[in-house]
């Protein structure tokens, strides 16, 4: 079993999953009212929580790359980022676009959220709000590392 994330300083996807089966998922959320430091200390706090109930073999998430989410806080995410590769697990990361879906229409933001929850629902039936993309994006992530798969 692995132990999927989808980095992010406000919300940070994730899930528990195997090849076929999605074994538990939810999202570490931060508010902008705590501290900088309170928030990467949340994160990985929970992280490590979830780390220690499931014990997973391994962390996968998406590589950081310049550009990945420019103008979005870049520095702030490079930080969560930093925070949970210091979680006592091997960590694999996976190229930042690798795990969305194929498409060369609709480049859109939205179009992206949703369509990736709606692959999530119809490849393992996990039922997620337009929310709760970040746990979708782990999913994805965590497929594509385990199969090589793009859905």
């Amino acid at each position: 079993m692995i132990l999927s994330v989808d980095p992010g300083l406000a919300h940070v996807g994730w899930a528990l999953m195997d090849k076929r089966v999605v074994h538990d998922w939810g999202v570490v959320e931060t508010t902008p009212r705590m501290k900088f430091h309170s928030r990467l200390k949340f994160i990985r706090a929970t992280l490590l929580k979830i780390i220690q109930h499931h014990k997973p073999a391994l962390l996968v998430m998406e590589s950081f790359a310049y550009g990945w989410n420019e103008g979005r806080g870049l520095p702030d995410v490079a930080k969560a980022h930093g925070a949970i590769q210091t979680l006592p697990l091997k960590i694999r990361e996976v190229h930042a676009n690798s795990a969305q879906p194929k498409s060369k229409k609709h480049r859109k933001r939205n179009y992206k959220k949703v369509r990736a929850i709606k692959i999530v629902k119809r490849v393992f039936g996990v039922h997620l709000l337009l929310g709760e993309h970040h746990i979708a994006d782990a999913i994805l992530q965590g497929r594509y590392f385990l199969t090589g798969e793009r859905l």
